[in-house]
């Protein structure tokens, strides 16, 4: 059996794209940007 796990980077990339499904309200690359760094922020389990 394996020791580790690409969970997490599966949960950032999850949680990415689920920004990215709501992105077409934004109205530019910035804005997106700044979106996900928001999410982030607290941190990428929430």
């Amino acid at each position: 059996m394996y020791t580790f796990s690409n969970r997490s980077v599966e949960m950032t990339n999850n949680k990415i794209k689920a920004i990215k499904r709501i992105a077409y309200s934004f109205h530019n690359f910035e804005l997106f940007c700044l979106r996900i760094l928001i999410s982030f922020q607290e941190g990428p389990y929430l």
